[in-house]
């Protein structure tokens, strides 16, 4: 059996799009602007589906578990991780 744990960056949907919209851009750069549209709605909307799902999965997951803001700087998220790792260790 596995002996797990996981530490989950918790970043809105919201937050998360427009972190990363320009990287989905660049992996779209070769169709046409109407494609391009069409497919970029259709990533927002799935980090939006997407949210939900894993959080549940997070909660229900039976092992130790840490649950970390990644809406904060990189610093302070790079600082909760390091400490939620100890504390799982």
């Amino acid at each position: 059996r596995l002996q797990g744990t996981v530490v989950f960056l918790d970043v809105p949907p919201g937050l998360s799009w427009s972190r990363r919209r320009h990287r989905y851009l660049q992996r779209l750069w070769d169709f046409e602007p109407n494609e391009r549209d069409e497919l970029m709605a259709r990533y927002e909307e799935y980090l939006e589906r997407l949210y939900p799902e894993l959080r549940h999965i997070f909660d229900e997951i039976p092992c130790p578990k840490r649950l970390i803001d990644g809406s904060e700087t990189p610093d302070q998220v790079l600082g909760a991780a390091m400490l939620a790792f100890r504390e799982l260790e």
